[in-house]
């Protein structure tokens, strides 16, 4: 297998609530070597997959995979901006309520639970299931192991070198994708299908024109921002906050 590069540039803000006290977790990738390992967990799943930080992009090499290092409750939304700039073959995915398992390296070494936002060039975007797929199905009524749920429509969404913005949406029922306009999702689903609350990025390369190689290809991601669910105690404080209000007016 050719190797496939994805250059990643991420500017990412983890905001997370407890008691009403926010924490923002920002990282650019500006070192060098790993992940900064109080963010992040990698796997690689190839003896040449690399996940790794050099000039200030975060470059994922033949199907290396980044993980949240912590959960993320039933909320989650995520927003950014990207570029293809090597293969028009090429994609990558985006999973949400995963529990970062993976097939094995000699089986088809990607991602196989949990709610996958794709994104390609000359394909467009979509929204879809796993459980299980491609090496054996968590439902025995879908032997295949994973179910599209919805898709941009037509092809060719995406061109190449053209950065893009996007945002998805996930109350822990509705999914939406929205891309350049913020406001109109291009796709939206539903679905309870839950693994766990990791959320990953990972390389993979395309499938188009009859082949699942992409030679030197990168795709650049710029400021993505996560955003969790608030805890139920901040939420509480909130309320109890609402309630003091008022009481003091009425006062």
């Amino acid at each position: 297998m050719k190797k496939s590069v994805k250059q990643i540039t991420l500017g990412i803000f983890l905001v997370s609530s407890f008691c009403g006290n926010s924490q923002t977790i920002v990282d650019t990738f500006d070192g060098s070597g790993a992940p900064d390992a109080s963010k992040w967990t990698y796997a690689n799943p190839y003896s040449d997959s690399n996940v790794y930080q050099g000039g200030g992009y975060l470059n994922l090499l033949n199907r290396g995979t980044l993980f949240s290092k912590d959960e993320f409750g039933s909320y989650i939304e995520i927003s950014g901006s990207m570029k293809f700039t090597g293969s028009s073959k090429d994609n990558i995915r985006l999973f949400l309520r995963t529990d970062k398992y993976m097939t094995p390296s000699n089986a088809s070494s990607q991602l196989t639970h949990g709610i996958q936002i794709g994104f390609a060039p000359g394909y467009g975007a979509g929204i879809s299931e796993f459980y299980g797929f491609p090496a054996g199905s968590d439902k025995p009524s879908d032997p295949d192991g994973w179910e599209p749920l919805a898709a941009t429509s037509g092809s060719g969404y995406f061109s190449m070198n053209v950065e893009e913005t996007f945002k998805v949406t996930d109350d822990g029922y509705t999914i939406n994708l929205f891309l350049r306009d913020m406001v109109n999702p291009v796709a939206t689903a539903n679905s309870t299908l839950r693994y766990g609350g990791f959320f990953a990025i990972q390389n993979r390369e395309g499938g188009l024109g009859g082949s699942w190689e992409s030679d030197g290809s990168n795709v650049a991601i710029n400021s993505l921002t996560i955003v969790p669910e608030p805890s139920a105690i901040s939420l509480l404080a909130i309320g109890l906050g609402g309630l003091a209000m008022i009481r003091r007016r009425r006062s």
